[in-house]
């Protein structure tokens, strides 16, 4: 008799923890069966348009794109981004890619010097 109530007690007990968890993994399966959808595919398409990594110089059209600019305009269709939306742009990603903040050294390095070579071109 012993054995049987334990047997029991762990069927009510396995038949409730499944009660329990069911609805948590079926939250969990709907979540990310949406977040798979179409638009993940979409953003690694634009991030698969610059595969190659950084130049070994970096180029005009590198420079644009590190601070966010089109590669081939700057704003507003224009052919050069303003010295005021360069600096604007430069500040934005030195708050969260700065070393000091956790950033890579690597990384705020490649943005000094594109905000150095469009600045530079600006003269």
């Amino acid at each position: 008799m012993g054995l049987a109530a334990i047997v029991l007690v762990s069927a009510v007990g396995g038949i409730y923890y499944l009660s329990k968890l069911a609805p948590r993994v079926a939250q969990r399966m709907n979540t990310q069966a949406a977040s798979s959808g179409t638009a993940s595919s979409v953003t690694m398409a634009a991030y698969r348009q610059y595969e190659h990594g950084f130049l070994p110089t970096m180029s005009r059209q590198e420079a644009l794109l590190v601070l966010g600019f089109s590669g081939n305009t700057g704003v507003m269709g224009s052919s050069e981004p303003s010295v005021k939306d360069i600096k604007q742009r430069y500040r934005e990603l030195m708050v969260t890619q700065h070393s000091d903040v956790s950033g890579s050294p690597y990384i705020a390095t490649k943005i000094n010097e594109a905000r150095q070579l469009l600045l530079n071109n600006q003269k």
